[in-house]
């Protein structure tokens, strides 16, 4: 998931099937996973639909646990060298209601779970539903466990280079 998927980028044979996900989060911990549609015709009102997520003794992550977006991309120079080169690029991840993908396109989805404080800890299974209009529903297997604690609060600068607002030099 760590490879960006481009705006033309074309799938290999062995991913045109939807697969499975499985992530690890621990508990308010923020935790993406991606996946990329590439329209082999014009797909309209694209949108995901998250299931139900079960865990241990019937407990529930909730939906409000996900958020959903898209990639958008943007016709922008690639490098500073100047040298003209130019090219589509990932720009902005939006909250998705519904999007189309024109044939030959590929749109890349992001989802993030977050659990909340309390949520019990354990192996949640359930499924993401990828929905297009006029065609049958796509199902995607998500397995999220859940660990049983908060990573601590960070007691150094996370910004760019590492460092806080004030920077050492």
């Amino acid at each position: 998931w760590s490879v960006d998927v481009g705006y033309h980028d074309v799938p290999r044979r062995d991913e045109l099937e939807p697969g499975s996900f499985e992530l690890t989060v621990a508990r308010e911990e923020y935790e993406p996973f991606t996946f990329s549609v590439h329209a082999f015709r014009d797909l309209k009102d694209v949108r995901v639909e998250v299931g139900t997520f079960t865990g241990p003794a019937g407990a529930v992550l909730p939906r409000r646990a996900f958020e959903v977006r898209y990639v958008a991309y943007k016709f922008k120079r690639i490098g500073f060298s100047g040298a003209g080169l130019y090219g589509v690029v990932p720009f902005v991840i939006k909250p998705l209601s519904t999007v189309s993908v024109q044939n030959g396109q590929t749109r890349r989805f992001w989802v993030t779970v977050h659990p909340d404080a309390d949520q019990p800890a354990g192996l949640y299974r359930g499924s993401l539903r990828l929905l297009v209009a006029g065609t049958p529903p796509r199902t995607m297997p998500v397995r999220v466990r859940v660990l049983p604690f908060r990573l601590p609060d960070a007691d150094m600068g996370l910004g760019m280079y590492g460092v806080g607002i004030t920077a050492p030099y």
